[in-house]
């Protein structure tokens, strides 16, 4: 990396935070970097004809780092992929595999409290926030002014230009699902299931209000769930992702009402997936058909009383990473569809 290291060339960093709750401090980062680095923030963003999200995902691709800056609100959600800009970014450095300098305001968890902002939008906070924990080296202690925050990215951010390594890096992911042998069945039963179909809902239940499914920028589990679509495909089993089902926009009812309609009278099972505790919530939406749910949500959330799935499974932060849920997912679905198989074929 040294051999571009002269007085000619600048870095591009790009700055990744909400601005409301951290003006003062996005500033005083900008100062400290910007007359060594190009640093890219939304406060100069140029007009452009992209759509806000593609663009600012477009200045991610082109950055060499990013600086990631977590403070007390979520901050406002991309409407086509269901997440805050900050985690939508950050989402791409990790597709990507850009380095990331992370860091976090102090007093976090009192400080979200006193924030207004949605219920929901603190659940997705925390766990963005512990998403971030668990992949990056956060430097301690915690962010509490401007300039010992500016003191800090500057230091990091000369460390990295010297070594070319971030503590740590995002490790690859070969996007394999292990074991693949276990996850295989005859080719009969595949074609048996061709002829005995085995209608199955994917439901994200972070996205569910959307009109239309996020496409892969929607981050790690929205990319999970489209994976397992095109799993169960390939398994010969009919998936159908909850914000794809057509309806009827002339109807009286919500479009959300129409798919939850559909999805209950049509379906043999209901996959939900969860990434906070508020998103589980949700599973009321399907309490009078619990017997066809089977849920998988974090290893720190539990599913609300007054609904008792017919399966139910933690998954881990490496779980999602590493493909773990993907294919525990289809296993148990691939499973439940044989066993409606044979009950068909014994009662013949």
């Amino acid at each position: 990396m040294s051999d571009r290291r002269n007085i000619f060339w600048k870095m591009k960093v790009f700055l990744s935070s909400t601005k409301e709750d951290l003006t003062d401090f996005r500033e005083a980062v900008f100062e400290a970097l910007s007359a060594k680095h190009e640093v890219t923030r939304m406060e100069d963003f140029p007009s452009s004809g992209l759509p806000p999200l593609d663009f600012c995902l477009t200045l991610v691709d082109e950055a060499e780092l990013i600086v990631l800056l977590v403070g007390y609100r979520y901050g406002t959600r991309a409407r086509e992929v269901g997440l805050s800009y900050t985690e939508a970014e950050y989402e791409r450095a990790h597709e990507q595999q850009k380095p990331v300098l992370a860091y976090v305001r102090v007093n976090f968890e009192r400080e979200i409290e006193r924030q207004d902002q949605s219920s929901e939008d603190r659940g997705s906070l925390r766990a963005f926030r512990e998403q971030v924990e668990n992949e990056q080296t956060v430097r301690r202690p915690y962010f509490s002014s401007p300039d010992e925050l500016a003191r800090h990215v500057a230091s990091d951010v000369a460390s990295w230009e010297s070594t070319g390594t971030v503590r740590p890096a995002f490790g690859s992911n070969s996007g394999l699902i292990r074991n693949q042998g276990r996850y295989r069945r005859e080719a009969t039963r595949r074609s048996a299931l061709r002829v005995l179909p085995f209608p199955v809902a994917l439901v994200n239940l972070a996205t569910m209000e959307l009109d239309q499914f996020p496409d892969e920028r929607g981050g790690r589990l929205v990319r999970k769930v489209m994976e397992i679509d095109a799993g169960l495909a390939e398994k010969d089993i009919q998936a159908s992702i909850f914000n794809n089902v057509t309806v009827l926009t002339s109807n009286d009812e919500s479009i959300l009402d129409q798919r939850l309609r559909l999805i209950k009278n049509l379906s043999a099972v209901i996959v939900c997936f969860a990434k906070t505790s508020h998103d589980l919530d949700r599973l009321q939406s399907f309490a009078d058909v619990e017997e066809k749910v089977v849920a998988w949500h974090p290893v720190d959330t539990r599913i609300p009383g007054g609904i008792k799935p017919l399966y139910a499974q933690t998954y881990t932060p490496d779980d999602l990473r590493q493909c773990l849920l993907r294919a525990e997912a289809e296993r148990h679905v691939f499973d439940l569809a044989n066993q409606r198989l044979m009950q068909e074929l014994s009662s013949d």
